[in-house]
């Protein structure tokens, strides 16, 4: 199962870099942002985690004690039966928004262009294609084709994937 782990923050990497070793799959989400390093004029972009204090990892039950021993680990999101489960599809979604750059402090801004055609992923509109007009905020109006009408609709960004 894909649990959320809490790690000190700002070790989010070396947290990931230990449960490597062990667990089958463990996944850091980054954003490329613009840092001033120094006293430096212009900007340059680095990469940094996007859930500050977090990573996900797929973790089997037996490996939990290995999860807790870390030493940049914490502990884990959970309840009173055990850590919480983090679905598959949200795991994806979230991978799918960080390749197409929603993350990143510039956005999609240059990465796709109003007129593209995106596949919806997720929501009510799953399967439908659409085409791209403009970002809103986290989300993104695009217009569908419902019976020769068409409609312009708000969708979660994390939702869409490039048509093709």
């Amino acid at each position: 199962m894909w649990a959320a782990i809490r790690t000190f923050t700002m070790y989010e990497t070396e947290a990931r870099d230990e449960l490597e070793v062990f667990c089958s799959e463990v996944y850091c989400p980054m954003l490329t942002t613009n840092s001033r390093p120094g006293k430096k004029k212009k900007p340059i972009k680095i990469e940094v985690p996007l859930y500050r204090g977090y990573i996900l990892a797929r973790v089997a039950d037996h490996q939990w004690h290995q999860v807790t021993a870390a030493k940049h680990v914490i502990g884990w999101i959970r309840n009173d039966r055990g850590p919480l489960s983090v679905p598959e599809a949200d795991i994806q979604r979230i991978k799918q928004a960080e390749r197409m750059g929603f993350h990143d402090d510039d956005g999609i801004n240059g990465k796709i262009k109003r007129g593209d055609l995106l596949d919806v992923l997720g929501g009510p509109l799953t399967g439908v294609r659409v085409a791209f007009i403009a970002v809103a905020g986290d989300d993104l109006v695009v217009e569908t084709d419902f019976m020769g009408s068409k409609r312009a609709v708000i969708v979660k960004a994390t939702d869409m994937k490039l048509a093709g």
